[in-house]
């Protein structure tokens, strides 16, 4: 999957609108990491695994945010636990209230 190539906006709204909150947690993931690397905070590799990530971002003001994103994104995702409305609400605010730092 080639982060920088996708629509996240448009592709979060339609797993919103199909309550597909796993996928839509992994879009705010993904466009996390995208956002990250943009900026040039995390030298973002296709192969690099979260915690190489956040390793990366040790001692960062980045470092909390990106350990509470990524455990939402992976007990999710790789979990495999469905995310019901009112948990895809919290997990997305979380999400946004970082997003904003960009």
């Amino acid at each position: 999957t080639d982060i920088f190539a996708i629509n996240y906006d448009k592709e979060i709204a339609l797993s919103e609108k199909k309550a597909d909150y796993r996928m839509a947690v992994r879009l705010h993931f993904l466009k996390l990491l995208k956002n990250m690397a943009n900026i040039q905070v995390i030298n973002y590799q296709e192969k690099r695994t979260n915690l190489d990530y956040h390793m990366q971002l040790y001692g960062t003001a980045w470092h909390d945010d990106f350990g509470l994103l990524s455990r939402h994104f992976e007990y999710s995702w790789y979990g495999q636990f469905e995310v019901s409305e009112p948990q895809y609400e919290k997990i997305k605010s979380d999400f946004l209230k970082v997003e904003q730092r960009f």
